[in-house]
């Protein structure tokens, strides 16, 4: 019996296209940042801390650029 797995990875020669991330994370999380006012991106930081049941919260701001 073959597995669900092996039944969803058997493509039987079709033409499957594995799909990657083409965006660098780093360049991604930028470009979000960026549509954000900075209140905004604290907030929206916080929340997802708070989604993922955090004990601790930190913000190191870089003001070099």
């Amino acid at each position: 019996m073959q597995t669900l797995t092996g039944k969803i990875c058997d493509t039987g020669g079709s033409s499957w296209e594995p799909y990657e991330q083409k965006e660098l994370l780093t360049t991604r999380i930028n470009n979000i940042i960026k549509d954000y006012s900075p209140n905004q991106i604290i907030r929206e930081f916080l929340q997802n801390a708070d989604d993922a049941k955090a004990t601790r919260f930190s913000v190191i701001v870089d003001r070099r650029n």
